[in-house]
Order: C-alpha cells, then sequence, then structure tokens
C-alpha cells in the first residue's frame, strides 16, 4: 500500500498568496479568513503534500486541485476521503491530519483508513534494539556475552 506523510512548520503568519496557491475554491469559500488560521491552513497544506507524495507527484500537481476539508469537518483527525476532478490518481484516496502540537503540522495520505499509533523516542529505541539483536543472530557473530541473540 502506497502511504504518504508530510509533516510542516507552522509560521507565524502565511506568506502572500498562499490560499491562491494551495486552497481549492471551495476551500477557500469555508476559510475565509487569509489572516486566520495558520495553524489549519498548515494542516490542510500537510494533508494535501501526504496525498500528492502518495501518488508520487508531489508539488508537481496543483495543491489547490485537490479537496482535503470541505466545509463543517470539526475532526482534522478523523480520515477523509480526498476530492478532486483535475487529478484522478488521487481518487479513492484518505487523508488524516496528526497532532504534532502547536509549532508543527503533519498528515497521513493511504489508500484507506488504517489505525495510527503514535511513536516515541521509546519506541524507536525498542525497535532498534530488535533489528540489531536480529542482524547479529542472523550474522553469526557473538553477542556481548559471547553467546548469539536469537531474537
Amino acid at each position: 500500500m502506497r502511504i504518504g506523510v508530510d509533516v510542516q512548520q507552522v509560521p507565524d503568519r502565511l506568506w502572500h498568496g498562499f490560499d491562491d496557491y494551495v486552497l481549492h475554491a471551495q476551500e477557500r469559500r469555508t476559510h475565509p479568513l487569509p489572516d486566520d488560521g495558520v495553524v489549519e491552513r498548515i494542516g490542510i497544506w500537510a494533508e494535501k503534500e501526504a496525498v500528492l507524495k502518495s501518488v508520487g507527484t508531489g508539488l508537481r500537481t496543483d495543491p489547490s486541485s485537490l479537496i482535503v476539508r470541505g466545509s463543517g469537518e470539526a475532526d482534522p483527525s478523523a480520515w477523509r476521503p480526498v476530492i478532486s476532478a483535475a487529478v484522478p490518481t488521487v481518487d479513492g484516496l484518505w487523508v488524516t491530519g496528526l497532532d504534532q502540537g502547536p509549532a508543527a503540522s503533519g498528515a497521513v495520505a493511504a489508500a484507506a483508513p488504517q489505525p495510527l499509533r503514535r511513536w516515541g523516542v521509546v519506541d524507536a529505541r525498542i525497535v532498534e534494539r530488535r533489528q540489531t539483536s536480529r542482524s547479529i543472530a542472523a550474522s553469526g557473530m557473538p553477542s556481548q556475552s559471547g553467546r548469539l541473540r536469537t531474537s
């Protein structure tokens, strides 16, 4: 399954022309105040980048050709279908926002809604240890204790 992931730092303000470049006309109508909602707009940007990464085009495809948030959607962390008549490769894709705290916005796009698990540093270290142990066992090298590790 192809997925796309994006994380964006939230700036203090958006650059001139952001809404025209990023938002679909329908999204501009439902998010009318460009100086308000910087966090929300960056979240939309991250969602669109995740979608475009998942289909392999990235920003070669115009982000304003996609709709990732319709009107009245209160929960950006819910999976939502992506809408675009102009970009057929995104038909059937789903996107969800990821809570990254106030300084960043993130998103994941996938072919179908999936349960997501947030990983922390401790989780990454556990996985790293398991992979290292498997590599040592596969290589036949002795572990620090002089025995072969098998798990």
